[in-house]
């Protein structure tokens, strides 16, 4: 009887999983590309890579009166915490920093997610220009609270202090600023608040 497999499946078993992996291309790509309404979403065709309890989900609370004047930035803290809320880590890595050093892995992602209780903004203030940043430069600062199975002994009151800035044009979070390095940021902003005081100044 005649081999039913036209591209001879035991024959040659590389052939096969490259016509397999072709047609696989081709329907992803149709399914992304097609003009009618696509059978599958996004997030079907490429799932996210970690496993979060959305009802364990963290809340989030931003006050009105620590809020900029820049509208831009308000939106993005408001669309990062979502995005954190909802355990999107596709979309978590676009609005944090690629720098080297920074990396937060899917595995990391997924295990703060899921003892992360809650988080609330307490201070959002602009820092001095940095020559190694595009542009402005603002501190992020939050209390965090753990759920009680969280491997660490202080679940409530926990500080984190985050930079937020331009990164590749676009407002990304770029990552922790330690205690001792907000102590240098505060030192060379009273050095210049007294470089530029009237009482500074030599007199006449």
């Amino acid at each position: 009887m005649a081999d039913s497999n036209p591209i001879g499946r035991a024959r040659n078993p590389l052939l096969y999983l490259a016509v397999v992996a072709t047609l696989l291309a081709g329907t992803v790509a149709y399914v992304v590309f097609a003009e009618d309404q696509a059978p599958y979403t996004t997030d079907d065709i490429f799932p996210e890579p970690v496993v979060t309890d959305p009802g364990r989900a963290p809340d989030f609370v931003f006050p009105d009166e620590l809020r900029s004047t820049d509208l831009e930035l308000n939106r993005f803290v408001d669309r990062f915490f979502r995005i954190c809320a909802e355990g999107k880590y596709s979309e978590f890595k676009l609005m944090y920093t690629n720098r080297p050093g920074q990396e937060i892995s899917p595995e990391r992602f997924e295990s703060t997610f899921n003892v992360l209780k809650a988080a609330r903004i307490t201070q959002l203030r602009r820092l001095p220009d940095f020559p190694q940043f595009e542009g402005p430069t603002w501190l992020l600062v939050a209390e965090f609270d753990l759920e009680e199975y969280a491997p660490t002994k202080q679940k409530t009151g926990n500080v984190i202090r985050l930079a937020i800035g331009r990164d590749d044009d676009r407002w990304r979070l770029l990552g922790p600023i330690t205690q001792d390095a907000l102590e240098r940021i505060d030192a060379y902003e009273a050095a210049l608040r007294k470089k530029d005081s009237p009482t500074s100044q030599p007199a006449p």
